[in-house]
């Protein structure tokens, strides 16, 4: 079978979004990493800048976190603890599901940016969304700073 770097990254994402819409997070989070992650490097190679980056530029931090690998690491801290074994990973976390609306999220605008195409995936996460939204935005603004 050969496949395309953009093809393994729209597989990602879509097996990702059904994970998301199954209630099933942590694979969810965890290929719609790696969907991002392709998708970034992909669009990096164009010229651009990945989700993170762009955000990076776009808006400022500094009252939050003041270097951007500390923003890079906050970002991906979920994401990052389901790939990776770090001895700074504590043995438990909580994920909830703001975690991987925010994951499948990301992972829907580095696609998007990329191909300039939509995805009946994402057009069925962004309708979860549409009918979601308010009560997860809630859930994100009680996070503690």
């Amino acid at each position: 079978m050969k496949i395309t770097k953009q093809q393994a990254a729209e597989a990602n994402l879509d097996a990702a979004i059904d994970a998301f819409l199954r209630g099933d997070w942590v694979p969810a989070i965890h290929m719609a990493g790696a969907a991002e992650e392709v998708f970034g490097r992909l669009q990096e190679a164009k010229g651009g800048s990945t989700v993170p980056d762009y955000f990076w530029e776009k808006t400022d931090f500094k009252d939050i976190v003041e270097k951007k690998k500390d923003y890079i690491s906050a970002l991906n801290y979920f994401r990052d603890w389901i790939k990776h074994h770090r001895p700074d990973h504590p043995i438990e976390i909580e994920i909830q599901e703001s975690h991987a609306v925010l994951s499948v999220m990301r992972a829907c605008i580095a696609q998007a940016t990329y191909t300039q195409k939509g995805r009946r995936s994402v057009a069925s996460f962004l309708h979860w969304y549409s009918e979601n939204g308010e009560r997860i935005n809630g859930i994100i603004e009680g996070w503690p700073e």
